[in-house]
């Protein structure tokens, strides 16, 4: 369990934990000449198994971002008031900011205890209860201490090890994430980072990410609580020795995560749910330029209003989208704080609820839904709305990611929707869709073929992009795909390299154009793969171009050719075997994928016709562009039949 003192400067933290403890948690030669503390401190307890990690915050306003650092991931609050001096201004501001991050763990207490008397002691008590009145710690118990002679210790020790012993265990799903407040070289050891393990387990020699700059890393050995472990999980302090290819104490910057590989996914922004202290004299406005505090990362941003009137008044809460100045790895429901542009008061804090969100369209209507959807607990219930809001396709990939799931734990929950949702892999991509619209989607295609037919008889079938514009809604090419390939396999659909028909439709070629096709088809040697163009070809054959460019869209209509842009034909063959080569230069490097110039290279067609293939892949949902490099996120008969 991790308890975090909070409070005013000078009320006692530090001597309050040290009476816990043993453990002098000013480490600082400042902080002993000062007899203030400036950096966090930690100190641990161990009681037969049980074992208690003490984080001592600051006080003094000026080291307000140390404090926010220290109660990012707590499980139990000390709330310590001096009873000489009773409630200051940073025991106000502590306990909104322990309010805000929404802990509902605490205990009360009084310290100093002997330098008072039974009135100033009544006096305090009463100032306390209302200051606690309207906050998650108004039940709270109490407790009444004086660190230099040890009354009631005992008592508050023996309550912080009942809430370790009886309080929620921390769940250990998801993956790993530290958030990283120290880091430091000891000579013959390398790096060691500490913080507290936000989510997931980590053993010695897992690699892991240094997040948002996204150098890996192995972890050496580790040490919880001030022992040496192999392993550790959420709820706990811990400190990593890192080592990997030239890893320095520059390596990891102040506010850094240590992430398993799976979560590192930096954003420079993130919708979520504000709200705005009570003790603000205005209301926020829409791109206000505050301080934001997220786990041990302090940074400078905007937060861009998204309610109606653009503004949160005091006490209230609103959605908002925060645009960061630098990125950071955040997740679903992590918790935030904000402060003004000079860093000298709070404004308000929340949680996020999309860390993938997109700075277009925030405004919308539709966006709002999304909003709503993803800001509910149930990953379910949101994955469920988030398909029901988009007929066209949801991407679920960036959901998952956001809300930290292992491969395992996603596996898990797509097969609790596997009734209710239709699954459709697209690359690294995993697009989601409502049964009810996936069945929708069969039954339109399956009509628009049939009245295609009925209008154009002659013909073998409507070409794959003519039936996916003829749609009553758009979806996502993947999809469309998807449900061609479903309807193929069903025995309900034929696919023959651009066209699509009913299996019971099959028009044939007069013996004249079987001629004709032959004919041209043989102005292309039978070892090259990509033909000439097509006025070279009507020269040869002595056409109009533009009579030729009509009778091959007829054969490509009838399956027997895959035309490009009007300028080349290829028969099905030569396709498949273009394709066939450049599956073999994609398996070559799956994570980098080819470029232009390495297809150039691996089918020897030229550059230009080259280019015009690519896109003409690109179109068809066979591969995906990504800068200069593509990807193949389909296989080739999904995308061209048999």
């Amino acid at each position: 369990m991790i308890v975090a003192t909070a409070g005013h400067v000078d009320h006692g933290k530090t001597a309050l934990i040290k009476a816990l403890t043993g453990t002098d948690t000013d480490r600082l030669p400042e902080e002993k000449k000062r007899g203030l503390t400036i950096e966090l401190g930690f100190a641990y307890h161990h009681n037969e198994d049980i074992a208690v990690g003490f984080i001592d915050v600051p006080g003094h306003q000026k080291f307000i971002a140390n404090m926010l650092t220290g109660i990012a991931a707590l499980d139990l609050a000390l709330l310590v008031i001096a009873a000489d001096d009773g409630p200051m201004p940073q025991t106000y501001e502590h306990l909104a900011a322990l309010n805000l991050m929404g802990l509902t763990r605490a205990a009360i207490v009084i310290t100093k205890t002997d330098r008072v008397n039974s009135e100033q002691l009544r006096t305090v008590i009463a100032q306390v209860n209302q200051l606690v009145a309207n906050t998650h710690f108004a039940k709270s118990p109490y407790f009444y201490v004086s660190s230099l002679q040890g009354d009631g210790i005992d008592l508050l020790r023996q309550h912080i090890l009942q809430c370790a012993q009886s309080g929620p265990s921390r769940s250990t799903e998801g993956n790993f994430r530290l958030a990283v407040d120290r880091r430091f070289v000891v000579d013959g050891i390398g790096l060691i980072v500490t913080g507290t393990v936000h989510s997931g387990s980590i053993a010695v020699d897992d690699e892991v990410v240094i997040s948002p700059t996204g150098q890996r890393a192995r972890i050496r050995s580790m040490h919880q609580e001030n022992r040496a472990v192999s392993a550790s999980s959420a709820g706990h302090r811990c400190a990593i020795n890192l080592t990997g290819a030239a890893i320095t104490i520059n390596t990891v910057a102040p506010g850094s995560w240590i992430v398993h590989p799976s979560a590192h996914h930096p954003r420079q922004l993130f919708d979520g749910k504000l709200r705005v202290l009570p003790s603000e004299l205005k209301p926020l406005q829409h791109w206000t330029p505050v301080h934001v505090h997220i786990g041990a990362s302090h940074l400078t941003g905007r937060v861009a209003v998204l309610t109606d009137n653009k503004i949160i008044f005091p006490g209230d809460e609103g959605d908002i989208q925060i645009v960061l100045e630098q990125s950071i790895p955040v997740i679903w429901n992590d918790k935030f704080i904000i402060r003004d542009q000079s860093a000298t008061r709070l404004i308000g804090g929340g949680h996020i609820t999309d860390p993938n969100a997109a700075a277009q369209n925030r405004a919308k209507p539709w966006r709002k839904n999304d909003r709503n959807a993803h800001g509910l607990s149930s990953a379910n219930e949101a994955l469920l709305q988030l398909a029901t809001l988009h007929p066209e396709g949801y991407i679920a990939t960036q959901f998952l990611d956001g809300r930290n799931m292992t491969a395992t734990e996603r596996e898990k929950l797509l097969i609790t929707l596997e009734t209710e949702l239709t699954r459709i892999n697209s690359g690294d991509q995993l697009i989601l869709l409502t049964t009810l619209r996936w069945r929708q989607l069969n039954d339109e295609c399956i009509e628009l073929l049939g009245s295609f037919h009925d209008a154009n008889s002659n013909l073998l079938g409507c070409p794959a992009d003519v039936l996916f514009k003829s749609l009553a809604m758009n979806i996502m090419k993947p999809v469309f795909n998807a449900i061609v390939t479903q309807l193929c396999r069903r025995g309900l659909v034929k696919h023959r390299g651009q066209v699509l028909h009913l299996v019971d439709h099959d028009p044939r070629l007069s013996v004249e154009d079987e001629t004709f096709l032959e004919t041209f088809l043989a102005l292309t040697p039978e070892h090259q793969l990509c033909p000439p163009v097509v006025h070279e070809m009507a020269a040869k054959m002595s056409m109009d171009p533009t009579d030729l460019v009509q009778k091959l869209d007829y054969f490509s209509a009838m399956g027997k050719l895959i035309g490009i842009q009007q300028q080349r034909y290829f028969t099905p063959a030569k396709i498949r075997e273009i394709i066939r080569l450049t599956e073999t230069l994609f398996a070559a490097d799956k994570n980098q994928g080819f470029t232009p110039a390495d297809f150039k290279t691996a089918t020897g067609i030229g550059r230009r016709p080259a280019v015009q293939i690519l896109e003409f892949f690109d179109r068809s949902g066979l591969t995906l562009r990504q800068h200069n490099h593509r990807s193949m996120i389909a296989a080739a008969s999904d995308i061209f039949g048999d």
